[in-house]
């Protein structure tokens, strides 16, 4: 008679001993299967929200109420859609011009901030080619929906998602464009609004900001990949121009850009800024004003209006500057090591960083420039930070440690 209790034999004892470790393992390895299998699904989740959200990113006011938009409108954008989401505001009337166009700058902030800060892309020609070959299933999506809108590209003899995806990139209508065919800004158009594509709709956002006792100022702001927060047309100091890519006026040696001399309304305004002169951007919207002013202060008064906007809305120490903001302006703080000094960025040279260190953001901090011009100082010294004995700072510059 065996007892119930007898201890099993060494040899059954080794094997249920090395049986445990496995069953354990597999059980360890059924969990991890079990939670890698539900973060997939999570990150599918979190991904179909997120491109939702970003299908349904309109622009906000600094009140935070999201804009509907009234229609579609041109853009300056060639790299973009043919047409831009529309949006208008009408701001309450301002006491004077300079408060008319810090009004626009606040809401020009919040824009910027409301549709991604930096961290989002639009639909551009570019992106959309980097989204169609990160998969081949995702360049399938892009020949269904052309497709379904009535693009005639012609379908593969053997359908895949890879076949139809190289159908979308070779696709060359008489012979020429191939690669590029199906991202012109009018086939752009087709791909807007569309809840599969993880990009942000471009818009274009036209803002007036009235002035008391009459006039106002006026401006077309777009949001484009490559054009983020752009202000590309201009309503006030007695001109209405947009923006072009042509020379500025005062460029030229005495040509069709001189300007200096001629006196005429401002036809367009040149997309980049002006940099030359010291004088404040309130003395420069004055003289463009002024009567007799030539083509190149006109010019160069609708430019300031755009940088107090548009600099003004993506710097917070540009915005606090105001009306004594120049292009010499120095945004200075302490010299890492010697306290007798400081080291500053100005102006010209902060505006052409915001893309490369500030990360295309809107409402940049005072610490976020003042750490990044630390940061270069330690690690250029010299060239894109200067230094200088604090008691030389004047009214156009500006203290980031305030």
């Amino acid at each position: 008679m065996v007892s119930h209790f007898a201890k099993p034999s060494k040899d059954s004892a080794n094997a249920m001993s090395t049986q445990a470790p496995k069953q354990t393992q597999q059980a360890t390895q059924d969990l991890r299967s079990q939670h890698v299998a539900q973060q997939r699904r999570q990150d599918t989740a979190n991904s179909s929200h997120r491109v939702a959200q970003l299908r349904q990113v309109h622009p906000q006011t600094s009140g935070g109420v999201a804009l509907a938009p009234v229609g579609a409108a041109a853009t300056f954008d060639d790299q973009a859609p043919a047409t831009l989401n529309h949006y208008t505001v009408a701001l309450p009337a301002a006491a004077d011009r300079n408060t008319a166009i810090q009004n626009i700058q606040t809401e020009y902030r919040a824009y910027g901030t409301s549709l991604g800060n930096g961290a989002d892309s639009f639909i551009s020609r570019g992106k959309l080619n980097e989204w169609r070959g990160a998969s081949a299933a995702q360049g399938n999506q892009i020949y269904q929906r052309l497709t379904g809108a009535g693009v005639p590209i012609p379908a593969p003899a053997v359908a895949s998602d890879q076949n139809r995806s190289m159908a979308v990139h070779t696709y060359s209508p008489g012979g020429e464009n191939a690669g590029i065919a199906w991202r012109t800004p009018a086939m752009m158009d087709h791909l807007l609004n569309w809840a599969a594509l993880p990009l942000v709709d471009p818009v274009k956002i036209s803002v007036t900001s009235p002035i008391a006792g009459g006039g106002n100022v006026a401006t077309d702001i777009e949001f484009t990949e490559a054009h983020r927060g752009y202000v590309t047309r201009v309503n006030a100091l007695g001109s209405n121009a947009p923006m072009a890519r042509i020379a500025k006026y005062g460029d030229g040696n005495n040509g069709t850009r001189d300007g200096t001399s001629i006196v005429n309304p401002l036809d367009t305004y040149s997309m980049t800024h002006h940099s030359d002169s010291d004088t404040t951007v309130d003395e420069q919207m004055d003289a463009a004003e002024a009567a007799g002013s030539s083509l190149a202060e006109k010019e160069e008064g609708v430019d300031a209006i755009t940088k107090v906007i548009a600099e003004g809305g993506r710097f917070n120490c540009v915005a606090a500057l105001g009306a004594n903001l120049s292009n010499a302006s120095r945004f200075y703080t302490t010299e890492p090591g010697e306290h007798d000094r400081v080291i500053y960025m100005d102006f010209s040279t902060l505006w052409v960083q915001w893309t490369s260190l500030f990360g295309k953001r809107y409402g940049i901090t005072n610490a976020t420039v003042r750490n990044q011009i630390r940061d270069l100082w330690l690690v250029e010294g010299q060239g894109r930070v200067d230094s200088m004995e604090e008691d030389a700072a004047g009214a156009s510059d500006y203290d980031l440690r305030a």
